[in-house]
């Protein structure tokens, strides 16, 4: 996928981006952007992680959980009566909102935990098909 830079994010979050994604290689600099995102961009736009290095901003109307229950619907149940699987902070919502939350943990996103009903190994040592499987989805 590319990539654009981008010098200034106001004009490209004020066109309705859906996400736009920083990438920043040192763990203090991550945390440095993320407060400053978060406090320019309150109420405009939720400020995230899907990797360490990642700095995510999206739409507030934007999450996995509002995608999943879209998905829900057109199957005729809740995203209640779902499972979700995650990893990161940026699907925190989506395992708040399903029914049941498996957390991926590799130690990356220990705030996530809190998240979880239960907890797998991480996708990279077979995880989440051993979740899938004890769920009897696989």
């Amino acid at each position: 996928m590319g990539f654009t830079v981008v010098l200034d994010l106001e004009p490209l979050l004020a066109r309705g981006t859906p996400k736009a994604v920083c990438v920043i290689e040192d763990p203090a600099g991550v945390r440095t952007c993320m407060d400053a995102m978060r406090a320019t961009l309150a109420g405009l736009a939720r400020v995230t992680q899907s990797r360490e290095q990642y700095v995510e901003i999206v739409s507030p109307r934007a999450s996995k959980a509002a995608a999943c229950e879209v998905v829900c619907e057109r199957h005729g149940i809740t995203l209640r009566d779902a499972v979700a699987i995650g990893d990161a902070p940026n699907d925190i919502e989506l395992l708040d909102a399903a029914g049941f939350a498996v957390v991926a943990d590799s130690g990356r996103h220990p705030d996530v935990l809190a998240h979880a009903d239960v907890t797998c190994a991480p996708p990279t040592q077979g995880g989440v098909a051993d979740a899938l499987e004890a769920l009897g989805l696989s």
